[in-house]
């Protein structure tokens, strides 16, 4: 026994209106049709019935299920007839917006599209569809859909495209970029786990117009999040180019290889990075002006390499897990990013008090916050930090302070040779007294209080 159109569509039985009626009918004898008949037929309600199919599947997780009938055994015929019938309803030269994410996101373990299905209508989108302003497109979790060279084709045919919206479908970094070339009106792409890295040489410069360009990429390299706007909000932190970085191996740096010229800020994290000694050379990023390097308390070869390659341009850099055996100093930051307005370490030790004033002569920021106890075995020395002739804004967070030179640095800052310009000033006491004798725990109070109060005393607000 055939089951009803509206168990489809519904899960009442209700009284067939002709819209129902006709869309049963075009339904079940779709393959009998002539084409040009079919459009005919369905031409003056293919809107009507598209929004209805929208809103039974809102409705209900799974309403297309031809399995809910547990009598049902033609599930394929079902589905083929689905499918069939999907590019007439969306085949419109005005629409303008096209979310193909409730066809794809059905929460039924019987019934989700195959990823060749999926193509198919993504291939029939530029011939069908071809005044679209704004393409989504949603993977189910359990699939993996793709968008291959002749998806990719349809795509760049919709000239009017504006807004593109990809989520756990892949598709080739080139092929993003290429559309973001040919669809020359588009403003917005965003590619959420969706994004694969192909050869660097195939992959097509980025465009000109882009201002604001975030590439994330953590655990995997090989799936990768995108997202980029030719007309970002005002705020200043939607107008870089950027990119967040967790690598396993050395060799997936060379994403950053396609937005190189135009790489602003990065963002390393080095938790799953293996084989770090081996790192020879970092990509040169010639205009990148914020870094943030996180070690996780392993080698800091790779933070080496980079200000080595990449220091000159910086601006800002934050440093974060750093061990004192890692034998880094404030001479050898300083020696390879002399330009640095804002520096700031977090769990990190270092080995020699020895900042350069020459190479300080713009450093505005200076932050230093050590929580983790792991990283408080030696105590923190920064007096040569206060030398910089522009610092205004200071923060020291430390479990063990280095007062050996409090004399001369209180002298310093009473007589105003050093911090001149300080606006902004933060020295919480998270001291650790363990192993001290009373004594040595009143001392080491009254040094820290006498230094924060020295301080405090220039702090101009």
């Amino acid at each position: 026994m055939e089951v009803p159109i509206e168990t489809i569509f519904s899960r009442k039985y209700t009284v067939l209106s002709l819209l129902d009626l006709t869309i049963k009918i075009v339904y079940d004898y779709i393959e009998r049709y002539d084409e040009d008949l079919l459009k005919t037929c369905i031409g003056p309600v293919r809107h009507k019935m598209l929004e209805e199919v929208h809103r039974k599947m809102k409705d209900d997780p799974h309403p297309m299920c031809p399995l809910r009938d547990k009598k049902e055994t033609n599930r394929d015929e079902k589905m083929e007839k689905i499918w069939a019938i999907l590019p007439t309803l969306i085949k419109s030269t005005v629409r303008t917006k096209l979310d193909v994410s409730f066809l794809t996101f059905i929460r039924c373990n019987f019934c989700a599209w195959p990823n060749y299905r999926f193509q198919e209508f993504i291939r029939c989108l530029g011939a069908n569809t071809p005044s679209l302003k704004e393409l989504i497109m949603t993977g189910p979790y359990n699939l993996e859909y793709s968008l291959e060279e002749r998806e990719l084709a349809s795509i760049t045919k919709l000239k009017s495209l504006i807004i593109l919206d990809i989520f756990r479908v892949q598709v080739a970094l080139s092929g993003i970029l290429d559309i973001s070339r040919q669809c020359n009106k588009l403003k917005k792409i965003r590619a959420n786990n969706s994004v694969t890295l192909d050869e660097v040489r195939s992959i097509p410069a980025l465009r000109d117009d882009f201002k604001y360009v975030y590439i994330e990429a953590l655990l995997n390299a090989d799936l990768i999040s995108l997202h980029m706007e030719t007309d970002p909000d005002i705020n200043s932190k939607k107008n870089l180019i950027s990119m967040r970085h967790q690598p396993r191996y050395i060799q997936e740096f060379s994403l950053a290889l396609p937005f190189a010229k135009k790489l602003q800020g990065i963002n390393i994290n080095c938790t799953c990075l293996v084989e770090t000694e081996e790192i020879v050379d970092f990509p040169h990023l010639p205009v990148v002006e914020y870094a943030w390097i996180n070690c996780k308390g392993k080698s800091a070869h790779t933070s080496r390499c980079f200000m080595k390659r990449n220091g000159e341009s910086l601006r800002e850099l934050r440093l974060e897990g750093i061990h004192s055996k890692e034998n880094m100093t404030f001479r050898e930051i300083f020696s390879f990013c002399p330009n640095l307005q804002c520096l700031e370490f977090f769990d990190c030790n270092f080995s020699g008090n020895d900042a350069p004033v020459d190479a300080m002569q713009k450093l505005k920021r200076f932050w230093w916050c050590n929580s983790d106890i792991r990283y408080s075995d030696d105590a923190a020395a920064f007096s040569s930090i206060l030398s910089a002739p522009l610092l205004d804004d200071l923060c020291i967070a430390q479990k063990k302070i280095d007062f050996s030179d409090n004399a001369t640095v209180i002298a310093r800052i009473q007589s105003r040779e050093i911090l001149q310009n300080l606006k902004k000033f933060l020295m919480p006491n998270r001291m650790i007294y363990t192993g001290l004798t009373i004594g040595d725990c009143i001392l080491q109070l009254k040094r820290f209080n006498d230094l924060k109060n020295a301080i405090q005393s220039v702090c101009r607000f």
